[in-house]
């Protein structure tokens, strides 16, 4: 059985969790698929098609489900003021869902309020396992290509992060892009990672040696 935030087994599906509002200092509590909804309308914008916010969906309910049968004692006594989660991004930055629709369109709000309760309602229950308890996920928009090794990032080794293959990413809008820096500009972003950073005058020879990762992504720069 599964094992959260009180020693039992997790309940079945409907049940509630304690949130605490970091800005307000106060405990709430709500349906955990509504607190789900909050997180996803934030994390996805509804231009994507239905498939892939119920991707994210169970993504976040996978999250969600790991930290409540896996966090330590001391984040919900301090950092959660005694509740289950919070809404700031110790856990994952929650807004009540008829808050978070408003950054998009309002013209589509009726359809986007509605793809959002979709993807939430088609996926209900459903998370991603990984020896029989909630796995660990993670997610970003748009990878190089490859996807990377938990190793390699996050210094940890999760069996089931594995880079693989993920070229479908080459047509995302923003896969390439180019930012300019001025002189001044790089010498201080330089300075920010290593106060001993010597200023450069010139754009030449500027970078050294570049490695990478196993899976492709840049890991250190000379």
């Amino acid at each position: 059985s599964l094992t959260t935030f009180n020693g039992n087994s997790l309940p079945s599906e409907p049940f509630s969790v304690s949130l605490y509002l970091v800005d307000q200092d106060k405990i709430i509590t709500l349906d955990f698929e509504d607190y789900i909804l909050g997180l996803v309308s934030n994390e996805i914008s509804p231009d994507y098609c239905i498939e892939t916010i119920k991707a994210q969906t169970v993504a976040i309910r996978s999250f969600v489900l790991n930290k409540l049968c896996f966090q330590d004692k001391e984040d919900i006594i301090i950092k959660h003021k005694g509740a289950n989660l919070c809404d700031g991004s110790h856990c994952i930055k929650w807004f009540p869902f008829d808050k978070s629709i408003l950054q998009y369109d309002s013209n589509s709000l009726f359809e986007n309020k509605t793809k959002y309760q979709t993807a939430l309602s088609e996926t209900q229950g459903e998370y991603i396992e990984y020896n029989n308890t909630p796995a660990t996920t993670f997610w970003h928009k748009i990878s190089h290509g490859r996807t990377e090794n938990s190793l390699d990032i996050l210094e940890i080794d999760y069996p089931y992060h594995k880079s693989v293959l993920s070229e479908s990413d080459k047509f995302a809008p923003g896969y390439i892009s180019r930012v300019i820096y001025p002189t001044d500009a790089f010498n201080t972003i330089m300075k920010g990672l290593n106060k001993d950073a010597v200023n450069i005058f010139s754009a030449n020879n500027i970078i050294g040696d570049v490695s990478s990762t196993p899976g492709g992504s840049v890991l250190t720069v000379q």
